[in-house]
């Protein structure tokens, strides 16, 4: 049996698993991973800024991931001062564009950054939409 250190295992970065380590300071936007009072809106998603930070308190684990981006689907039930949307191909799923666009509590808080593959600046973008989806509404 090969002895595995715990270097080696703080060294793993694995999709879906927390660091081992991880630096926070003050204005860190984090996002829960597991609800913790749903009462008080503390929920598997939720969004959050850290506002202050104490030395007296040591947690081995931690229910969040720091997090600057997410994707439209988990945006979905969010209600956000500001959503910057970069769309560098057209949006395939139905209804995601307008998911992106209403979480936004106001026009002036929504950017939108689209290109073409070339890089070239564009101000429209294709929601697709398949025929066949319609058919038989």
């Amino acid at each position: 049996m090969t002895a595995v250190t715990p270097e080696f295992m703080h060294s793993l970065k694995t999709s879906g698993i927390h660091n081992h380590k991880m630096s926070l300071k003050t204005g860190s936007p984090i996002m829960l991973s597991q609800n913790l009072d749903q009462a008080e809106g503390l929920c598997n998603r939720t969004r959050l800024i850290i506002s202050r930070m104490t030395n007296h308190m040591t947690r081995r684990w931690l229910p969040f991931i720091v997090s600057y981006a997410m994707t439209i689907n988990k945006s979905q039930g969010q209600s956000l001062q500001c959503v910057g949307l970069y769309l560098p191909q057209p949006v395939f799923s139905y209804g995601q564009l307008y998911v992106a666009f209403s979480r936004v509590q106001s026009k002036s808080g929504l950017k939108i950054l689209i290109h073409d593959k070339e890089g070239k600046p564009l101000n429209t973008t294709t929601n697709v939409v398949f025929k066949e989806v319609l058919q038989n509404l």
